[in-house]
């Protein structure tokens, strides 16, 4: 159990040290570091400054108080978005932009932290594919299978209108009849054929 907390400590210490040399490397400019910075926000990894300090600690302590760093949603979508609209200097940086533009994608596309919206999330995906067009595409492809599938089903009516329409229809009604005409001669048939 020791051993366990110590590994975890250490995994946690070695995030925190990343997340400053990230922090720094953002500041100027680096896709990779914002990128990661969204990530950290996102799965809430790192650390953050605390604005709760004890009144009585506030008098005497000079320096902030770091404490885990909560999933913040809105800070990761901030990150992604700074990623996303990053012009590409070199082919290093194509798969950074890209998947910052995937992860603004899925966040659109299924509401995580921002309202949805499908069309949003297709610009995105669609910025994501031209951003690295040499990347992998399946899990592109995928997303974008799933976004036409959400887009079909919104347009499908409700039950109840579709009902409604369909029992008004007289063709329906005239379909049905004939439906259990040939039901009730395909029975008649097995109980003549068994006699």
């Amino acid at each position: 159990a020791h051993a366990l907390k110590e590994q975890r400590d250490g995994r946690f210490l070695g995030r925190a040290f990343a997340q400053r040399h990230y922090e720094l490397s953002a500041e100027q400019g680096n896709a990779f570091s914002e990128l990661r910075l969204g990530d950290y926000a996102y799965y809430g990894w790192g650390l953050r400054y605390s604005d709760q300090v004890a009144e009585e600690d506030f008098e005497s302590n000079d320096t902030w108080q770091l404490s885990a760093q909560e999933t913040d949603l809105d800070l990761s979508l901030a990150h992604y978005r700074r990623t996303a609209t990053m012009r590409i200097s070199g082919e290093w940086m194509q798969p950074f932009v890209a998947r910052a533009s995937f992860n603004l994608g899925y966040m659109y596309q299924f509401g995580v932290g921002v309202e949805q919206d499908l069309p949003l999330a297709q610009r995105f995906y669609g910025q994501s594919a031209e951003a690295d067009p040499g990347a992998v595409q399946t899990p592109l492809a995928i997303m974008m299978a799933v976004l036409a599938l959400q887009h079909f089903l919104a347009e499908v009516p409700e039950l109840e209108a579709y009902v409604a329409t369909v029992s008004a229809d007289v063709r329906f009604h005239i379909l049905l009849a004939h439906i259990c005409a040939i039901l009730i001669l395909v029975v008649m048939r097995r109980i003549f054929a068994e006699a």
